[in-house]
């Protein structure tokens, strides 16, 4: 933290803790209890969240604790979202935006791009570019079931939807957004079927604009 030009206070106790980490324990919890701290977790489904004060599951659908706030009416949207230009449907569609997070661990965009190579533009997004301006130049976004869901819904852009593991299979399916089931199970005819029938049909991907908004 110092030689990241931070000043690590050691005798102050923090008023709020925040585990932005998957699936907390109890241990977690009590180890921030014992600093007096009010505990926030983010997109947790451990046995730790039925201890916090609040927990933000974005990604997730409802729980029957009152402390625990789901789904996408609870995204956090960056301001290049928030304060995006309108996005307009186009009647002739050929360009795909495929991305599926910064590792891809299970080389989707590879995968999804040769798939489409024959049938659209497809094209991803490059180190330094701005998320929202690709996804808004986008007629139609192929992604993992994650948070790009909800900000490609808060342009408008219409989405299919990709789990790559079994924990983003269990991820809220987000209204509008057509969701294919895990990436080891479904077939690139059915992809490509897929991606083809949305582009050729303008209404359907108006419909799924208005919905996802």
């Amino acid at each position: 933290i110092a030689t990241a030009g931070y000043t690590r206070t050691t005798d102050r106790r923090p008023d709020v803790v925040i585990f932005d980490r998957l699936d907390t324990t109890p241990a977690d919890i009590a180890t921030a209890r014992l600093e007096g701290a009010t505990v926030v977790c983010l997109e947790d489904l451990g046995a730790g969240s039925e201890h916090a004060d609040l927990v933000v599951n974005e990604l997730y659908q409802g729980s029957p604790h009152p402390h625990v706030l789901s789904g996408p009416k609870y995204a956090v949207l960056r301001p290049e979202f928030a304060a995006a230009p309108p996005y307009r449907t186009n009647h002739a569609a050929d360009r795909v935006l495929v991305t599926f997070g910064g590792t891809d661990p299970a080389g989707m965009v590879g995968r999804v791009t040769g798939i489409l190579a024959d049938t659209c533009e497809a094209f991803t997004v490059k180190a330094g570019d701005c998320i929202a301006e690709a996804i808004l130049a986008a007629d139609l976004v192929v992604t993992s079931c994650g948070r790009t869901v909800h900000e490609a819904a808060a342009l408008g852009v219409p989405v299919v939807a990709i789990a790559v593991n079994e924990r983003e299979s269990r991820h809220y399916p987000c209204p509008g957004s057509i969701r294919m089931g895990l990436a080891q199970t479904v077939s690139d005819d059915r992809i490509r079927t897929t991606v083809t029938n949305v582009l050729c049909d303008p209404h359907l991907r108006e419909e799924m604009s208005e919905t996802l908004r």
